[in-house]
């Protein structure tokens, strides 16, 4: 893919489609798909206006932020969706790390944290834009580059990871294929848009497919975050925007199904691909009894968002589905998936994670059955996921616990958890060990800040194989020591209470 064939596709959904609505905010806007062309051309010079090789895109979901991020691409500049959920540090980490030059966003506000912004200069669509005020400070990226995106905070510096329009196109295509999507579909956006499983998955799969994406503003439907969802108000708007489609992650999964047990599921819905993390089996269970069809994937930032997928007719629960079409699988040492097509143009500044015949090394532990579907069978890295679908890396956090001279060792446990806990190894008293917690909280972003913790006097070792030969902790057994504690909230919200 090319600027010149992502206009083409749009050019000929517009002769195909020219009344059905492409993009609609879910109040009162809505863009036709003979309109959208001469809208992201429109961006696309916008962009070119400000001087830009590297944008930035801050900004909330809505058909502007789109509108901008498709022209970017048309104009061949590299865009940087910024995550509302990174922290100011990171933000500024990522603007100067990706060698952004120019900052779009909906909000002069929210740029006022970063050092290297200044002047105002040309508008994108309705987006302010703002010019790097040190442009011989900036740092070059890979010109094949039409999209960087940053990892959701493995550590305190996410990773840059290069990405083709091609590879976005590719994904989009693939999954509007497995999914069956067409005309009359119309997609709920409830993640925000600068979450690729959302930008490629909802809106480009939908933009290809003649289908609209709905892109409301999120706190309207009850998305105040990743982390902090309203059931009850996003059931009522799927039922009042009528959503065929959406992505969730598995927590947004249970919130919702929460939810349907009061409102039942709109009788139109047909696909609710949910990823980022393991799908608890409770979770596909109760979607059944509720007759919400829910779809379970796997995929990763480095393969442009979706590696594999279940849909209607082609799903085994417990799977990930099989490999979309354009996707390779096979398997390195220990059974570690590597994958190929659609993936990664490199890192900034970092190796490339691929084999010698260019396979991009997941970290994920799986095979694949005699029908073909892939099964995961855990991680060969040390990252945690949350049920929030956030990658964090536990050591990041026990870093910054380790600090406090008042505790000896710390085990964050994340895998399957809304948020992190902690374990410390202390002779202080919760009440003591709160406000060291809480200082470790204020330097995190929400989604990796700890929910609660207790407290131990016995130090992990290899004589209670919580510490293995090889210096490291061993955080499966530091579980299911702790389980019980940790579980029980009356026990550890005191503690982080006191």
């Amino acid at each position: 893919m090319n600027s010149s064939l992502l206009l083409e596709r749009l050019d000929q959904m517009a002769r195909a489609r020219p009344a059905a609505i492409a993009l609609d905010d879910g109040e009162s806007r809505t863009i036709a798909y003979a309109e959208l062309p001469a809208l992201v051309r429109r961006a696309a010079a916008d962009w070119i206006a400000t001087g830009a090789t590297v944008g930035g895109l801050l900004a909330n979901n809505g058909l502007d932020t789109v509108v901008a991020w498709l022209g970017a691409l048309a104009a061949n500049i590299a865009v940087v969706p910024l995550p509302p959920f990174f922290s100011a540090t990171q933000l500024h980490a990522v603007a100067t790390r990706a060698g952004i030059d120019v900052i779009a966003t909906d909000d002069s506000k929210r740029v006022t944290g970063f050092e290297h912004v200044a002047t105002r200069t040309h508008d994108v669509t309705s987006l302010h834009a703002f010019v790097r005020a040190e442009p011989d400070a900036l740092r070059p990226t890979r010109r094949s580059a039409h999209l960087i995106t940053f990892t959701s905070g493995t550590t305190a510096s996410p990773k840059g990871v290069l990405l083709s329009d091609g590879s976005l196109l590719a994904v989009a295509e693939s999954l509007a294929q497995r999914t069956a999507l067409d005309t009359g579909r119309r997609h709920l956006c409830v993640m925000p848009l600068s979450v690729l499983l959302e930008s490629v998955g909802g809106v480009l799969r939908s933009l290809i497919s003649g289908a609209t994406a709905v892109v409301p503003d999120l706190p309207r439907i009850g998305m105040r975050s990743i982390c902090d969802v309203d059931g009850a108000r996003l059931a009522r708007a799927m039922h009042r925007l009528g959503a065929t489609d959406a992505i969730l992650v598995p927590e947004s999964l249970r919130i919702l199904l929460d939810a349907f047990e009061h409102d039942p599921a709109p009788g139109r819905l047909s696909f609710l691909g949910v990823g980022g993390a393991p799908v608890p089996r409770d979770s596909h269970q109760r979607a059944e009894s509720l007759g919400v069809p829910v779809f379970e994937g796997y995929g990763l930032t480095e393969a442009a968002s979706v590696v594999a997928l279940n849909a209607a007719g082609c799903s085994r629960v417990g799977s990930v589905g099989k490999p979309l079409p354009h996707v390779t699988v096979k398997f390195g040492e220990h059974g570690e998936v590597l994958v190929r097509g659609a993936i990664l143009d490199g890192y900034l500044g970092a190796p490339d994670p691929l084999t010698a015949d260019g396979f991009l090394r997941t970290g994920d532990l799986g095979e694949l059955d005699a029908d073909g579907y892939l099964w995961l069978r855990g991680r060969s890295s040390d990252f945690g996921i949350t049920s929030f679908a956030r990658n964090i890396q536990p050591s990041w956090i026990e870093e910054l616990l380790a600090r406090s001279p008042r505790v000896s060792q710390a085990a964050a446990l994340i895998e399957a958890r809304r948020f992190p806990v902690a374990v410390l190894v202390s002779n202080a008293t919760p009440a003591e060990l709160a406000a060291d917690v809480a200082a470790v909280n204020a330097e995190l972003p929400a989604y990796a800040r700890i929910e609660r913790f207790i407290v131990t006097s016995e130090p992990f070792s290899t004589s209670n194989d919580q510490w293995n030969a090889f210096g490291k902790l061993n955080r499966g057994a530091i579980e299911r020591a702790y389980r019980d504690r940790l579980e029980d909230r009356a026990v550890a919200s005191k503690e982080m209470a006191s």
